[in-house]
C-alpha cells in the first residue's frame, strides 16, 4: 500500500502515474474503464474531477459514486487513488471516503527533477475563461486559443516554480502547451451541455505520467487508443536539486488559495 507519493519513491522506481479527467459517469466510464485495463498496472490513479454526473438538481448517489472509483482503482491495480474535486463533485469527500484521498482545490506529485500540481481548474480564473469563451464561441479556433492563456493564467496564479508542469481538467480539451508546462488533460466523455457544441472526438483522452516524461493519450468514441505523444518533462538546464524544498515552499504559500 502506498502511502504517499514520495520523491524518493518516484526517482527509485518511477512508477506510472494514470489521470483521468472529466469522466462524468455513464457519459465516458466505459472509456475511462477501457483506459485504465489498458494501462494498468500503475501505481497510483489521479482523477481530476467530475467523474460522477449530476441528474437535474440530485447529485449521482454515494453508492454509484464509490462504484465507478473502486472499478477504475480495480482495472487499473493501482494502490493509491487521489481525487481532486471538480465543479460537479458536491459531497466527493463523504462518499468516497475510506476509498480515495479527496483533496478541494490541488494535489501535488513530486518527482526527482520534475513536480506535478494537478488540479480540475474551476477554481482559479473561472470567471475569465467562461467570458473569453462566450465572446469568442466554444468551437472556433479561438476557443483552444482561450483555454491555452487561461492555463497560463492558471499558472502565474499559483506562481509554479519552472520545474513544475500544471495539469488541468474542466474544460474538455485535450492540449499540451510546452513551452509553458502546462497540459489540459482532456475528458472521457460526449459533449455535456448541448449549448456548448464542442467537438468532442477532439477531447477524448487521458494522460500518463512517470517522472521524467508526460505521455498524452488520445482515444477514439469507442475507446481505442489513436495515438500516443510524448512530453519530455525534464527542465532545461542542469538537475534540480533539493525539489522537495521548493515543494514545501509551494504549499505553505498556497495555503491560503481559494
Amino acid at each position: 500500500m502506498i502511502d504517499v507519493l514520495s520523491a524518493e519513491y518516484l526517482e527509485e522506481t518511477a512508477p506510472r502515474i494514470l489521470v483521468l479527467s472529466d469522466i462524468h459517469g455513464h457519459c465516458g466510464l466505459g472509456r475511462a474503464l477501457l483506459a485504465a485495463r489498458r494501462e494498468a498496472p500503475v501505481a497510483a490513479l489521479v482523477l481530476l474531477g467530475d467523474t460522477c454526473e449530476p441528474r437535474g438538481r440530485v447529485s449521482s448517489s454515494c453508492s454509484e459514486w464509490r462504484l465507478a472509483v473502486s472499478r477504475l482503482a480495480r482495472e487499473s491495480g493501482a494502490s493509491y487513488v487521489v481525487y481532486v474535486e471538480g465543479n460537479h463533485d458536491s459531497g466527493a469527500e463523504r462518499c468516497l471516503e475510506g476509498l480515495a484521498r479527496v483533496v478541494r482545490d490541488y494535489y501535488i506529485l513530486p518527482g526527482s527533477d520534475v513536480a506535478y500540481l494537478l488540479t480540475h481548474g474551476h477554481l482559479y480564473e473561472r470567471r475569465w475563461l467562461e467570458e473569453c469563451l462566450w465572446t469568442r464561441g466554444f468551437t472556433t479556433r479561438e476557443s483552444d486559443e482561450c483555454v491555452v492563456e487561461w492555463g497560463r493564467r492558471v499558472r502565474r496564479r499559483l506562481a509554479l516554480p519552472g520545474s513544475m508542469w500544471l495539469v488541468l481538467g474542466h474544460t474538455h480539451r485535450l492540449i499540451v502547451d510546452e513551452p509553458h508546462r502546462v497540459i489540459h488533460a482532456g475528458a472521457l466523455c460526449e459533449r455535456v451541455l448541448s449549448r456548448l457544441a464542442i467537438d468532442w472526438r477532439r477531447s477524448l483522452g487521458y494522460i500518463v505520467i512517470r517522472d521524467q516524461w508526460v505521455e498524452i493519450r488520445r482515444i477514439d468514441p469507442q475507446g481505442r487508443l489513436v495515438s500516443s505523444i510524448q512530453a519530455a518533462a525534464r527542465p532545461p538546464g542542469e538537475r534540480l536539486r533539493g525539489l522537495r524544498g521548493v515543494v514545501g515552499r509551494l504549499l505553505a504559500r498556497l495555503r491560503g488559495s481559494p
